[in-house]
């Protein structure tokens, strides 16, 4: 998973968790996050992004 703001990341390894994945993760500060998560799969890597605001 990477959290991009300002044009600075930072990427966190995700857990895998039964039926899902999941990282406790600290926000250098508050403001609205761009997030993309990119599972690797054997056939086709699954990518989302979205927005998050850290309030």
């Amino acid at each position: 998973m990477t959290a991009l703001k300002g044009g600075v990341t930072r990427t966190v390894k995700l857990m895998p968790m039964p039926g899902s994945y999941g990282a406790n993760i600290g926000l250098p500060e508050k403001g609205r996050y761009t997030v993309t998560v990119v599972i690797a799969r054997p056939e086709t890597p699954l990518t989302l992004t979205f927005d998050f605001e850290n309030e």
